[in-house]
């Protein structure tokens, strides 16, 4: 992110936030940085979510809308295995 520039302004009393950038990735990493950093209840972080791996899920952050739980690449039937191998593992351990 060396190659971001910011600088703050003042145009008719109200602040504007002005961007100079040196390449595209670098406005990738500052979209990331600023959707990573948005408090929670943010509406502009409603849809990031965490693939539950409590649930059988792989952990992974992705953009999910509705009622989503899981990522692309953990079905709920990936994660229903997973969950049943867990809890047969945690069986064992037990018994």
């Amino acid at each position: 992110m060396n190659g971001i520039f910011l600088w703050f302004d003042f145009l008719d009393e109200k602040p504007v936030i002005h961007l100079r950038i040196d390449n595209f990735f670098d406005i990738a990493y500052f979209q990331l940085a600023q959707l990573m950093t948005k408090p929670e209840g943010n509406d502009g972080r409603a849809h990031l979510k965490t693939c539950p791996i409590e649930e059988g899920g792989c952990g992974s952050i992705f953009w999910g809308h509705g009622n989503r739980k899981y990522c692309p690449d953990c079905r709920r039937s990936t994660a229903a295995y997973r969950r049943k191998k867990r809890k047969k593992g945690a069986s064992l351990e037990k018994g």
